[in-house]
């Protein structure tokens, strides 16, 4: 038995000055293996499913007109020697700002046996990319920072479910044992002219 599936998200984000929409697709497949005829009969393997996973979402989680040189009040400035209030640009602002988007690829399986072993192992890979982050700029500019879509990143990893599960007249034994590992790599910084 096949299991098709597919998903396409069109988002949009007013945080955005030119790119306000994303589109984020996702697909999955299984193959219960278990319901095809040759493992029909077996004695050993009760349910035994392949599955694989690939989509994208978008991240727009960054401050309201980031995108904007913002102004603010609480400047003061020396006029004839007295200290005077007045209004100072007190953010770089950025134009190109858009989506962050992470990819997810995961493959896995899942089994079950007659004798009441069962488990999950999944292997996935997510690469991030455009990653909103404040990076440092040129100090010339007057500012220590500006918001930019500046690293990408990728992170991979493992997750193993190994349990047991009995049913012992009244009584039902059941444990279960979990393992996953997770590594995480920067791949570059970004370089932006302010």
């Amino acid at each position: 038995k096949y299991l098709l599936e597919a998903n396409v998200r069109r988002d949009g984000s007013s945080r955005f000055k030119n790119e306000k929409w994303g589109v984020f697709p996702s697909f999955s497949a299984g193959w219960i293996i278990s319901e095809e005829d040759f493992l029909s009969s077996n004695d050993l393997i009760n349910f035994l499913k392949l599955r694989a996973s690939w989509g994208q979402l978008g991240n727009s989680q960054v401050g309201n007109f980031e995108f904007a040189r913002k102004l603010a009040l609480n400047q003061y400035y020396t006029y004839g020697g007295v200290s005077a209030p007045g209004v100072g640009q007190s953010s770089l602002g950025n134009t190109e700002l858009t989506w962050e988007t992470s990819t997810t690829t995961d493959v896995g399986v899942e089994f079950s046996l007659r004798n009441g072993i069962y488990g999950e192992f999944d292997y996935y890979i997510r690469e991030t990319e455009d990653v909103l982050f404040d990076a440092p700029v040129n100090s010339l500019t007057g500012f220590g920072t500006q918001t930019q879509n500046a690293i990408s990143m990728e992170n991979t990893g493992v997750e193993i479910l190994i349990g047991y599960r009995k049913q012992l007249g009244e009584f039902a034994l059941s444990g279960a044992l979990n393992y996953s590992t997770a590594s995480v790599s920067y791949t570059h910084l970004r370089a932006h002219e302010t």
